[in-house]
């Protein structure tokens, strides 16, 4: 079963796709977000095209662990895109994501790398977890 991992961004969504036996998270190319319409077509189709069997977005929580304005947004975005896949979509604590990329990709990195070494964090987190808990 393969697995997608998201991190939702106004101006760019990166994606991540695990390998069949749920161990390995690879980013993917980012999908440009030009509206919840077009980007949810989008990644509707990479969920059939990749026979995807399960969604994880990072859901961006404050530091002090709460969910403020964006991760309202984000659980919308979800909302909307497991109404269009017929899939639930899970949701994993994205705090301190994009530092992690950051660091591991240099300060020069490209955002579209960025973004995507972001939702493969997302989905290694995920990943992680869930072998913890088999």
């Amino acid at each position: 079963m393969r697995i997608l991992g998201i991190d939702y961004g106004t101006k760019r969504i990166g994606l991540a796709l695990s390998d069949e036996s749920e161990t390995i998270a690879n980013a993917m190319k980012p999908v440009a977000n030009q509206g919840d319409e077009e980007s949810i077509e989008a990644i509707a189709k990479i969920v059939q095209d990749k026979e995807i069997a399960k969604v994880v977005l990072g859901l961006p929580v404050s530091l002090a662990g709460g969910e403020e304005y964006q991760a309202r947004a984000v659980k919308e975005y979800g909302a909307k895109l497991s109404a269009k896949i017929n899939q639930k979509v899970d949701y994993v604590d994205e705090r301190l994501t994009t530092s992690q990329a950051r660091a591991m990709l240099g300060n020069q990195a490209h955002k579209a790398s960025l973004d995507s070494s972001s939702a493969q964090i997302i989905l290694q987190t995920y990943l992680d977890s869930n072998k913890q808990t088999k």
